[in-house]
């Protein structure tokens, strides 16, 4: 009997799959919002069964829905914002490597050279041998 692991091979984890979960938490909104009315429509009956409650565990559950929603929404513009910076540079780069070292303009002011200080001579390399 062995309890030890046998060393397995490295995979790759696969990719997570893409979901829109805003259609689950706007499926659960929506049966908080029905029950809320079911609740405000039998109110009365609840609060002489002192389960006046309920009222109160609709509202917050259709309100953490919502809370919800607005989350992953954000979380969704902000992946499609990714996706599209992430294409963008890959087209940027797609197109300095066909077209070379970027060449400046004619009217662009000429690149500062290495400053050297005045009080210090230029150093050569020195060579190894």
């Amino acid at each position: 009997m062995r309890f030890a692991r046998l060393p397995m091979e490295e995979r790759p984890t696969p990719p997570a799959p893409r979901t829109d979960d805003r259609v689950a938490a706007l499926a659960g909104s929506a049966v908080w919002a029905v029950s809320l009315v079911v609740v405000l429509v039998q109110r009365e009956a609840l609060l002489a069964d002192d389960r006046g409650w309920w009222v109160w565990c609709c509202v917050a559950g259709l309100a953490l829905g919502l809370v919800g929603l607005l989350h992953l929404q954000r979380r969704e513009i902000k992946h499609r914002t990714a996706v599209r910076r992430a294409r963008r540079e890959a087209r940027a780069a797609a197109r300095e490597v066909t077209a070379g070292p970027a060449r400046p303009s004619p009217t662009a002011p000429p690149a500062p050279s290495p400053a050297v200080a005045d009080d210090e001579p230029a150093r050569t390399p020195e060579p190894r041998g």
